[in-house]
C-alpha cells in the first residue's frame, strides 16, 4: 500500500503539486487524471524519486523512499529515455542491473517478448520507431514484477496491439497484489482498467471516484469544462 500525506512541490513558475493526500491498497489500479499542469507528472516523479526537494512523506508498504529497495518500484515517465546506441536487450539488461533486479539473460528476453519487442531486440533503439522504443520502455517498468508500478502517460505513441498488451499486463501486476499508478488523457482507457480514478487540478485532488459508477468523462465535464 501507498500512503502519501501533505507532499507539496512547486517551482518558481508557480505550477507544480499539492498539497495532496491519498493512498491506494495493494492490487489497486488508479488513474491519476488532470489537464496539462496539473501536476500529475511532478507527482509520480516525487514517488520515483526523480523529483527531489518537496514537503510531505509518501510510504509504500511502510517504508519511505530512502528505505525501499531499487527494484520495488517500476517507472514509466511522461517522456523515457533509452540510449539510442543499446539494443533493446541491452537497454533492458542495463536497467536490470542498476535496479538490482538480478533477471538472467533468458528472464530478459523472455520479458521482452511478452511486450511484443522480440521481433526488435536486437536492433540498436536509434533505429527504431517511437512506438517500438516506448514498448521497450514499458517492458522495463514491469521488470522484475516490482511492488509499485507508475505509468505517465504509457499510450502516448504507441499502437492498438501494444495498448491491448499494455493493459493485460495492467491487470496481471493487479493480480499479483501490485499497486498501479497511470496517468492519461485517454479517458475510455482508464474507465476499463481502474479501479478508483483521482482528478488533480492545479496541483491538489478535485475528485475521487470509482469509474464503475460513473464514466470519468462525465467526471471529467464537471470537473474542468
Amino acid at each position: 500500500m501507498i500512503q502519501l500525506e501533505q507532499v507539496v512541490k512547486h517551482y518558481a513558475g508557480g505550477m507544480g503539486v499539492g498539497p495532496v493526500d491519498f493512498g491506494a491498497a495493494d492490487g489497486e489500479v488508479c488513474g491519476i487524471v488532470g489537464p496539462n499542469g496539473a501536476g500529475k507528472s511532478t507527482l509520480f516523479g516525487i514517488i520515483a524519486g526523480t523529483v527531489e526537494h518537496y514537503a510531505g512523506s509518501w510510504v509504500l508498504d511502510g517504508a519511505n523512499l530512502q528505505d525501499i529497495e531499487r527494484g520495488t518500484i517500476g517507472y514509466l515517465p511522461e517522456e523515457p529515455f533509452c540510449f539510442p546506441s543499446f539494443t533493446p536487450r541491452e537497454f533492458c539488461a542495463f536497467d536490470s542491473g542498476m535496479r538490482d533486479l538480478g533477471l538472467s539473460a533468458g528472464e530478459i528476453d523472455g520479458h521482452l517478448k511478452s511486450f511484443g519487442c522480440g521481433p526488435f531486440a536486437d536492433t540498436k533503439i536509434s533505429r527504431l520507431s517511437q512506438g517500438m522504443a516506448k514498448r521497450v520502455s514499458i517492458a522495463c517498468a514491469f521488470a522484475g514484477n516490482p511492488r509499485l508500478i507508475l505509468l505517465d502517460e504509457p499510450l502516448n505513441a504507441i499502437d492498438i496491439m501494444t495498448t491491448i498488451s499494455l493493459k493485460e499486463h495492467v491487470l496481471r501486476a493487479k493480480q499479483r497484489g501490485c499497486t498501479v499508478l497511470i496517468s492519461s488523457h485517454i479517458l475510455d482507457f482508464i474507465d476499463e482498467v481502474a479501479d478508483r480514478v483521482i482528478f488533480l487540478d492545479e496541483g491538489v485532488i478535485v475528485a475521487d471516484f470509482n469509474p464503475r459508477d460513473v464514466k470519468a468523462e462525465n467526471v471529467y465535464k464537471r470537473c474542468f469544462m
